[in-house]
């Protein structure tokens, strides 16, 4: 049914990609059952957006708004991970893959998953050290600190960051706009994370 919906979408309607969750009902995405929408997804050249959802109440996380300040974040580094140690990256060379707020806590502890696929390798499915794989992915702006935002943009270019802003929600990030212009970066690189990488990779003519 998600393969006839994301072709309806893609091929009648005009959409240029879609936005899924992090997992599917607690079932992690790179779970075989999900093969044929991936495979779709591919062949239709459509991006895919990661976003977190809740379902449920997550344990600690119920109070202070946790849940979406931390468990947000915590599911998007998760989802990643899991696609870059199941091997599943390697069987979509393709797929064009978008995490939201800033990938979560990928970029920040890649590191550690280098290190956890140097001492436990044969333990993991993946072809590669976890870093090889950052560039993989596409990451929205959406970290609310400058420093933050070039701590990401350093490891994986300029060209794989999209400006998000989570509006109209109360969490949104409505000084995006003077966050990305005080980035150190050539003009260019900006004009890359305003519009330009956003047009490319949803097929959006200039």
């Amino acid at each position: 049914m998600a393969v006839i919906e994301l072709r309806r979408a893609i091929l009648e309607l005009g959409f240029r990609g879609a936005q899924i969750g992090t997992a599917v009902e607690g079932i992690p995405l790179d779970d075989a059952r999900f093969e044929p929408f991936f495979t779709e997804t591919s062949k239709l050249r459509a991006p895919l957006t990661l976003h977190t959802y809740a379902v449920g109440k997550r344990e600690r996380l119920e109070d202070f708004q946790l849940n979406n300040l931390v468990g947000n974040f915590f599911d998007t580094g998760l989802a990643a991970a899991r696609l870059v140690f199941s091997g599943f990256l390697d069987c979509y060379p393709g797929l064009k893959l978008v995490l939201s707020h800033g990938g979560g806590y990928l970029p920040y502890q890649i590191g550690r998953l280098d290190l956890g696929f140097q001492v436990r390798f044969g333990k993991n499915l993946n072809s590669h050290p976890p870093s090889e794989y950052m560039k993989r992915f596409f990451y929205d702006t959406i970290l609310f600190d400058g420093q933050a935002l070039k701590f990401l943009r350093d490891p994986v270019g300029a060209k794989r960051l999209l400006t998000g802003t989570d509006l109209p929600f109360n969490m949104a990030d409505v000084d995006f706009r003077q966050r990305i212009n005080a980035l150190e970066i050539p003009q260019s690189e900006k004009e890359l994370i305003f519009y330009q990488n956003a047009q490319e990779l949803f097929h959006i003519a200039h």
